[in-house]
């Protein structure tokens, strides 16, 4: 029978090498933050227990484990955050295509955005990465209501800015890449555009403006 936890489950700093065998039978309506451990694995996580969403926004952390390197074993759906940065993650295939909170990928070794979750409800982080591209990012970054949202994938390798989302409703910022060419930029950005630092190219602000809608300042 499974047992059930009403609330968080947190396993975090206990220096952990894999997720104890027990939590695989558990099912909690809470957060599940196994961060700053020492895991290789996220296999054996908890199960998530449906609650109406006024009540509990559930979550999964597992930042800083140095030897993770695959999201294999998190739900497909997540409705709250998904925290994985600071970790060895080399891929996002085999983890969620939905996190309804924030999604922060970032301080990782990824090359590419593929098989990531398409649809992120609140700010998309894929910044300090080994990125050559954004094929795989989602293609918007909030909505009406969510309207503060925004994308960062400063300090990267980035020589364009080929698959970032189209419409951003907060700030875009791609700064201190390479960027040689503004293919791909998003068509619109309701916050701040960010391409300061760029080692590719210098741009002005005019140019930005002329293929991209921003609704505030341009950094260049």
């Amino acid at each position: 029978m499974r047992k059930y936890i009403e609330g968080n489950v947190d396993i975090s700093k206990l220096y952990l090498q894999s997720i104890p065998d027990f939590l695989a039978d558990v099912e909690c309506a809470g957060e599940f933050d196994c961060s700053n451990n020492l895991l290789t694995s996220l296999n054996g996580m908890p199960k998530f227990k449906w609650v109406p969403y006024h009540i509990r926004n559930m979550s999964i952390y597992c930042y800083e484990n140095k030897y993770l390197t695959s999201l294999k074993g998190v739900p497909g759906e997540i409705r709250g955050s998904l925290l994985c940065n600071t970790c060895s993650i080399t891929s996002l295939e085999n983890g969620p295509t939905r996190v309804g909170g924030h999604f922060d990928c970032s301080n990782n070794m990824l090359k590419t955005l593929k098989g990531g979750p398409s649809d992120v409800r609140l700010n998309y982080i894929c910044s300090y990465n080994q990125l050559e591209t954004l094929e795989g990012a989602p293609k918007q970054i909030g909505d009406d209501i969510n309207d503060d949202c925004s994308f960062y994938c400063e300090f990267s390798n980035l020589k364009s800015l080929l698959g970032a989302p189209s419409l951003v409703y907060g700030d875009f910022d791609c700064s201190q890449n390479r960027i040689t060419s503004l293919e791909g930029i998003p068509k619109v950005v309701n916050g701040n555009f960010d391409i300061s630092g760029n080692k590719g190219k210098t741009f002005t602000r005019d140019e930005i403006r002329a293929v991209c809608q921003v609704g505030d300042r341009v950094y260049t």
